[in-house]
């Protein structure tokens, strides 16, 4: 008889600062300027878990991470991504290619009805010098 494979997972391998999630799931509703509340609603989870496991700083499950991202409309990837690389949704996809298709005075009446339109959320997002040369 053969020997069966272990497939098994060490859980002492994997490392996921916990505090970095929980900091992550505050900071995105931050820039969104979500409740608790609204995050709750927008992920489909009960209040009563999002408060706890910001409160307590308990780490959610991976399957409550996946609600959270998308009710942020994020996905996994861009949660845990760094700004220098992201996965995009196939919303934003679909935004850059048909921004793509703008003539530049177009480009500029659309980002100024996009920042009108986020209004106060949109006042603190700015591009590093890096980032306006690219």
């Amino acid at each position: 008889m053969a020997e069966k494979e272990n497939h098994s997972i060490n859980i002492e391998t994997i490392h996921i600062n916990e505090d970095y999630v929980i900091k992550r799931i505050e900071e995105l509703c931050e820039q969104k300027h979500w409740s608790k509340y609204r995050l709750a609603k927008e992920s489909g989870i009960p209040h009563s878990t999002i408060f706890n496991m910001l409160k307590r700083t308990n780490t959610p499950t991976i399957s409550t991470l996946v609600k959270i991202c998308n009710g942020l409309g994020i996905t996994l990837s861009q949660f845990f991504a760094d700004d220098e690389c992201v996965t995009l949704t196939k919303q934003q996809k679909l935004l850059l290619r048909l921004w793509g298709t703008l003539e530049n005075e177009e480009r500029i009446r659309c980002e100024a009805y996009i920042k009108g339109v986020a209004g106060d959320r949109g006042k603190e997002i700015e591009l590093s010098e890096s980032e306006e040369d690219e």
